[in-house]
């Protein structure tokens, strides 16, 4: 019997079994398809001074400046602000350089598609995710509290 001229030795060092062998079971991928679209500004913080995402992370900057990524609570937008400012963990908010105040009210997101879709947001501005610090904050927010 004759062997197809590719084998999944020559594609991926495996083994040396024709790839006509391999059964769907045998390789498994899982892709998201996140369509980045609509870059606007938000609207001026006069008419939009205070905002209270249903879903946050922090991302951080080459400059190691802190910025807030979150999903608008009244849409499915997703929104990367300005450089943190001011993070105000008794009253669990953060302020940007725009002026503009963030209320957490929740911890931030660890939902896996808000997450793929938060950070595809960051690298297109450069950002990375940081959710350690994320973590950190929100945990000095609650020990706040008390």
């Amino acid at each position: 019997m004759k062997k197809p001229a590719h084998s999944h030795k020559a594609r991926t060092g495996l083994a040396d079994e024709p790839l006509t062998e391999a059964t769907p079971c045998d390789l498994e991928c899982r892709v998201f398809v996140v369509k980045v679209g609509n870059f606007r500004d938000a609207p001026q913080v006069e008419a939009q001074p205070d905002v209270w995402p249903r879903a946050w992370q922090i991302a951080e900057d080459q400059d190691q400046c802190l910025h807030l990524l979150c999903l608008l609570m009244t849409s499915d937008t997703t929104r990367v602000t300005t450089p943190l400012v001011e993070i105000d963990l008794g009253r669990r908010c953060v302020m940007t350089r725009s002026a503009r105040r963030y209320h957490l009210a929740t911890p931030p997101t660890h939902e896996p598609k808000v997450l793929a879709v938060m950070a595809v947001h960051a690298a297109s501005f450069g950002l990375k995710m940081a959710p350690e610090v994320s973590e950190d904050v929100w945990s000095r927010m609650l020990q706040s509290m008390h």
